[in-house]
């Protein structure tokens, strides 16, 4: 069971894959809980907080079913590479204008409208990074990462805010992006 976990991860294609998951997976969970942190302190408005998680959740519900078609037609390698290029500028742009908060709910409408075409690009690519043979165990290795990098984030929000600032947090995130 072991050996086949290893041989999936010493595959470099799909480890990269794989940690471009469980980095952007941070940035962005991370993110989520940073900004609900951020816009709570500047406005002291439950509705706002819940308004910029909405901006999260909207854009998946209105762009994922169409992302999937779209990018379908392209090649997934560009596509990832694309998406993890503007959400790594789009969190620079959360750290410009950290202290406007029309701007972050902006930013974070965008962030979450390319997330939609990088999930679509980045899962169906680990078939044709791996054998058929590991395809299960590369699987498994990315759900559980997926949830683990899920915890992860929002379990590192608060330490990155009280270590970096909440400005130098968005830094933070855009370098896992990076």
């Amino acid at each position: 069971m072991l050996s086949n976990y290893l041989s999936v991860i010493k595959n470099r294609d799909f480890r990269f894959l794989w940690l471009a998951q469980i980095t952007s997976q941070i940035a962005l969970n991370m993110l989520s809980f940073v900004l609900a942190i951020i816009v709570y302190q500047a406005t002291h408005s439950n509705t706002a907080v819940s308004l910029i998680l909405l901006s999260f959740a909207v854009p998946s519900i209105i762009f994922g079913v169409v992302a999937g078609g779209i990018v379908d037609f392209y090649d997934k390698r560009v596509v990832l590479i694309l998406c993890n290029a503007s959400r790594f500028i789009i969190l620079l742009g959360f750290f410009l204008f950290s202290h406007n908060i029309l701007l972050l709910f902006i930013l974070t409408i965008f962030v979450s409208i390319i997330t939609q075409f990088f999930i679509p690009a980045e899962v169906p690519s680990i078939a044709s990074l791996v054998s058929e043979e590991e395809l299960l165990t590369a699987n498994s290795l990315f759900t559980i990462s997926f949830y683990l990098s899920m915890m992860i984030g929002f379990i590192l929000a608060g330490p990155v805010i009280k270590l970096f600032g909440d400005k130098n947090a968005y830094l933070v995130m855009s370098f896992l992006l990076f």
